[in-house]
């Protein structure tokens, strides 16, 4: 009897310290390869502790769960915090898993309570925003455990349990209530053997969310069964690379709790069908009491292998690096991280199409600003030329404030236009809701323009929310110190602030930028912006009108992009001109010029072998850009020359 207790306290601590180990790979795997602040990127609700808050999301359906995850959403700011969020949600569904398997199917597989880490795993890796599936998992999990555990009750309690807890539950979660239903159904149908009350808990998977859009919610049936498909956020890389798989992999973290309750229900009647009578039993009972023993302890060795070993496969199936990359490059923008943005803009080449979206451009554009290397560096890195994606500002102002109204807040505020750069702001607000960038946006712009109290207003939220509130009080203090201007962190952009903005010429891209540099020459975002305009609009003859702005700037040399669309503007110009401005271009561009053109001319008429031949040596230079339009490898000649 002791070598009995002795065998179960060991195996206890086997199977601990066998989870532990793979929680800690998890845990790793979500804070080193996944990076939990990009999913705070894609939804960076402000989460306020008050009642009003409380109550304006929690009286519809699933209400509760989006509470809940936007208390936790903001932990995700912080990777190594917002791994161990994950990590301990994923746990407690694991555990929920196991509970409902021991009390309703009578086993418990070690490897089948582990599966639904593999399965969230899978999810995080289609960067899908996992915290309201793992928060309603869980309740529906913990829900179905405590009603397996009315098991040994009447049917007639059992009956008004499930009841009492629908209504509940659906309140609680939405449509991730049918989860709860269908197991629920199962547990009567293939433990109890209640037939018509596991059709009935089955059936009401679907009823009770279709009756509730009816009455007394009155939704709309998508919203009724909210939960159960993808989750929609308001940003433009919600949806993932492959939507049929992130589909295929959401639906199977939400069903396996069940169709591993059913498969263990039925492995469980058939172990109890062939369970051998005593004139079966073996004349060795010592050997035969070994042999369990021994294939317990096999299985504990091979259970953590094969987990981690299906997490390897789930990271080469499921695991989206395209989007990563993208989510990095605007997170590091919105920071103002100059150096990572370029960084992983260097891993662009892929065949991603949205890697080359005006946005992604944008960010890198802007980051190559900051850095000192637009109108020398720009062509190193993917541009599309005749595309917004310079300042994403459209000719159409209306276009503009309903597909970028966030970034195009942020290079106005930047470029000076303080009054558009608020307009956007507030669109940006009316669409994606209370986004602390955007607040944070509008405080500095009401602080810039000497209206204090209505910074207050935006300022007065944030110091409520869990993340910014530190933020928010200092520059309160700084406003209580000194209204008319807090500190001198924000005296550049008063100086370039332009007080009366020109009417109806912010959708006009030249026009907002020669007007900013009118009022002041030394606006030096709007000069680099205006050039890098024309290189990206391939009007070089209007790099060569306006190459007087550059002068006395950064030595005494043009940057070399400048450079490249003088020599092509000269090489087409008259002589005259020619032999008054040549020697303003450095000789190792005009020989890169030549060189150009003679390679050209060796591919003439066939784009796409010209294209092949130059994007090696050329690519990052402006002539490329020029002949094709573009100098993105994966595209190729697709795109007509000018």
């Amino acid at each position: 009897m002791h070598e009995t207790v002795l065998n179960r306290r060991l195996r206890v601590l086997a199977s601990l310290a066998q989870s532990i180990g793979l929680f800690a790979i998890f845990y790793y795997y979500v804070f080193l390869r996944i990076r939990p602040a990009l999913f705070y990127q894609q939804k960076p609700q402000v989460f306020v502790l008050d009642s009003h808050f409380f109550r304006s999301m929690v009286t519809h359906p699933g209400g509760m769960v989006d509470y809940l995850a936007a208390f936790l959403s903001p932990w995700l700011a912080w990777d190594w915090l917002g791994a161990l969020v994950l990590t301990l949600l994923v746990m407690l569904i694991c555990w929920a898993t196991r509970g409902f398997l021991a009390a309703g199917a009578g086993a418990a597989s070690e490897a089948a309570c582990l599966l639904p880490a593999v399965f969230i795993l899978m999810v995080l890796g289609q960067y899908i925003h996992p915290v309201p599936l793992c928060v309603g998992l869980s309740i529906t999990l913990l829900g179905a455990n405590l009603y397996a555990r009315l098991g040994g009750c009447r049917v007639g309690i059992r009956l008004a349990a499930f009841a009492t807890a629908s209504l509940a539950i659906y309140f609680v979660t939405a449509g991730l209530y049918s989860v709860f239903a269908c197991l629920c159904g199962c547990y009567e149908w293939s433990v109890k053997r209640q037939r018509w009350l596991g059709a009935a808990c089955v059936a009401c998977a679907a009823a009770v969310p279709y009756a509730a859009g009816w009455w007394p919610f009155d939704l709309i049936l998508s919203e009724s069964f909210r939960g159960l498909a993808l989750p929609r956020v308001e940003h433009w890389l919600e949806i993932p690379s492959s939507t049929p798989k992130a589909l295929a992999i959401h639906t199977a973290a939400l069903t396996f709790p069940l169709l591993a309750a059913v498969f263990f229900s039925w492995r469980g009647r058939a172990v109890s069908e062939a369970i051998p009578s005593p004139q079966d039993s073996s004349e060795e009972p010592g050997a035969r009491a070994d042999e369990p023993e021994r294939r317990s302890w096999r299985a504990r060795v091979a259970v953590p292998l094969a987990i981690v070993l299906l997490l390897v496969l789930a990271d080469l199936v499921a695991f989206d690096s395209s989007k990563r990359c993208l989510l990095e490059i605007e997170c590091a923008s919105e920071q103002r991280r100059w150096d990572e943005v370029l960084a992983w803009a260097e891993q662009l080449p892929f065949p991603d199409e949205r890697a080359y979206d005006p946005r992604v451009l944008y960010c890198i554009n802007r980051a190559l600003y900051f850095k000192g290397r637009l109108l020398d560096s720009m062509f190193a890195y993917p541009q599309v030329c005749s595309t917004p994606s310079l300042t994403l500002i459209h000719e159409d102002i209306d276009t503009t404030s309903h597909l970028t109204p966030q970034q195009c807040s942020e290079i106005f505020f930047d470029l000076g236009r303080v009054n558009e750069s608020e307009q956007m702001a507030y669109e940006a607000l009316e669409q994606c809701g209370h986004r602390p960038e955007i607040l944070k946006r509008l405080a500095t712009i009401y602080t810039i323009k000497g209206q204090p109290e209505a910074a207050r207003r935006f300022l007065l939220l944030l110091d409520r929310s869990l993340l910014h509130r530190g933020w928010a009080r200092q520059v309160l203090q700084q406003l209580d110190s000194d209204a008319a201007f807090p500190g001198t962190s924000l005296a550049s952009y008063r100086e370039l602030m332009v007080q009366l903005d020109s009417v109806g010429d912010a959708g006009n891209t030249e026009t907002l930028l020669k007007g900013l540099l009118e009022r002041d020459p030394r606006n030096r975002m709007a000069l680099e912006y205006l050039m890098a305009h024309y290189l990206l609009t391939r009007q070089a003859g209007k790099v060569f009108a306006n190459r007087h702005r550059l002068d006395g700037r950064d030595g005494a040399r043009y940057p070399r992009h400048i450079e490249e669309a003088l020599a092509c503007h000269l090489a087409t110009a008259g002589r005259n001109e020619l032999d008054l401005n040549a020697q303003s271009i450095r000789p190792e561009t005009w020989q890169r010029f030549v060189e150009f053109v003679d390679a050209e001319r060796q591919s003439a008429g066939d784009p796409s072998a010209a294209f092949a031949a130059l994007y090696p040596d050329f690519h990052d230079t402006y002539f490329f850009s020029l002949v094709f339009g573009h100098n993105i490898a994966s595209l190729g000649a697709a795109r007509a020359p000018r």
